[in-house]
Parts: C-alpha cells; structure tokens; sequence
C-alpha cells in the first residue's frame, strides 16, 4: 500500500460501531483514485454496451483491464480509506465531532486511534 499515511481504529461511541481504514491524502483521492476509478467505469459502461455474444473478446480484455485497475487501486490505498479531508478525519478539530449535515446524521462523535 504505497499511498497510505496510516491505519486508524474509528469508533463512533452512540452507535457502537468500530471500523479500521487507511488515511490517505485528499490530493492522492483527486488524483490518483478518481482518474482510475473513472476510467474503472468507462470500462464498465463500453461491457454493458455490448453484445455479450459477438463481442466475448473484447468484453473478455475489457474485464482483464477492470481487474488490473482495482487491484492497482487495492494496492495504493488498501480495500477501506478516507481522506485527511474528510469529516472523520476533520472531527479531530472540532472535540472529536464529525459535523455532518442532518440528512447524514448531524453531528457524531468519533474516536480515531492510530494503530
């Protein structure tokens, strides 16, 4: 996991809920992550336009080129991850609150542990 800066124990107390992610940086997600996963989905959206039949090959070399992708994207930042931008990470500043919208819970409280 080349693009990783840590693995964190997050554990929101009110929900009794604990997860273990890596932390990676905002700017690797923008430029690494979403241009491969993109192009991830161009892949994916050219297999559904064909004809699974006459096209076997293609669809074939196209799922080969999926399968290359996500693991090169497993091996960068690892199967879970968030962002030194993100509200989970951003909840250390603010007494260890994750401010969301109400729509998405409003605010939680979050504990991260670095491991």
């Amino acid at each position: 996991m080349e693009k990783v800066i840590g693995v964190y124990r997050i554990t929101y107390p009110k929900y009794n809920v604990v997860q273990v992610k890596n932390l990676i940086s905002h700017e690797d997600y923008e430029n690494i992550y979403k241009k491969w996963n993109e192009r991830k989905q161009e892949l994916e959206t050219e297999i559904s336009g064909l004809n699974k039949k006459k096209h076997q090959d293609k669809i074939k070399e196209l799922n080969q080129e999926i399968k290359g992708i996500k693991n090169k994207l497993l091996n960068f930042f690892g199967a879970e991850f968030f962002t030194d931008q993100s509200p989970i990470w951003l909840s250390q500043k603010c007494g260890g609150n994750m401010l969301l919208s109400d729509y998405q819970g409003g605010i939680i409280e979050v504990k991260l542990e670095e491991l």
